[in-house]
């Protein structure tokens, strides 16, 4: 009688402590991406191309209305962010071939000035202004030293 009570409360036991251990791990792998995904900074990015290696990018782009980053050795150009899927549409009616790629960032300043961009976007239709729009978006996005945290493709 001894003895099965024993092997139950250490069953017990161990199956606390290993749910405890799981729930942990949980915790600390979906902490970030609720954090992420509560503040409400979630960003579209507008993928235009990709290159393999910087230098061809660099060559292929020229002029400064555009960004980067690099995922797993390619590079990505980007030409503008918005957080309105409207805006997205009318964009991608210009460009034609672009990715859309939704992405976190974390940089109030910039999030507060995409936010009058995409305003004055939604009101625009002039094609030549819609791409004035973006290249001031990419120059806040340069001149604010902003951070991509997290692209979820």
């Amino acid at each position: 009688m001894k003895q099965k009570l024993v092997k139950g409360v250490s069953s017990i036991f161990f199956a606390v402590v290993l749910g405890s251990l799981c729930g942990y791990l949980l915790y600390e792998t979906y902490s970030k991406e609720a954090k992420y995904l509560a503040s409400n900074n979630i960003v579209y990015l507008i993928e235009y191309k990709e290159y393999s290696n910087y230098d061809s990018m660099k060559l292929a782009n020229l002029n400064n209305d555009y960004t980067y980053y690099k995922d797993k050795n390619t590079y990505y150009t980007v030409i503008g962010f918005s957080m309105n899927k409207d805006n997205l549409e009318k964009i991608k009616k210009i460009y034609k071939d672009i990715n859309i790629i939704k992405c976190y960032i974390d940089n109030k300043e910039f999030i507060d000035k995409l936010k009058d961009y995409d305003l004055e976007l939604s009101k625009e239709t002039n094609e030549n202004k819609i791409k004035e729009i973006l290249n001031n978006i990419i120059s806040t996005y340069h001149s604010n030293k902003v951070e991509i945290l997290k692209v979820y493709n």
